[in-house]
């Protein structure tokens, strides 16, 4: 067997993900880190794979599900993470 995977966190990224407008509706305050990628039931997978959404978006999301929701908010789940992801790559 081979052993499971680490899964990486970062206390930096998630505070930067933090000081994000929400993806889908630009609120500029209080957003919440919403990890897109699953590592198994129940388990968050890597920080990385966050994206900033306010608090009444966070719950939609994970209430409708990420399709249900990209379709809604005609966005992409993948493209606003990676979209973070440069911003704090850039930030830095």
């Amino acid at each position: 067997m081979f052993p499971k995977p680490k899964t990486y966190r970062s206390e930096k990224y998630l505070a930067f993900v933090r000081t994000q407008p929400c993806c889908v509706c630009k609120n500029p305050y209080g957003s919440q880190p919403h990890h897109t990628e699953k590592s198994g039931t129940s388990m968050k997978g890597t920080d990385l794979s966050c994206i900033p959404l306010c608090e009444r978006h966070h719950i939609e999301i994970h209430q409708t599900g990420e399709e249900t929701f990209e379709q809604q908010y005609n966005t992409d789940i993948i493209i606003k993470n990676v979209e973070t992801l440069r911003n704090y790559l850039m930030a830095d």
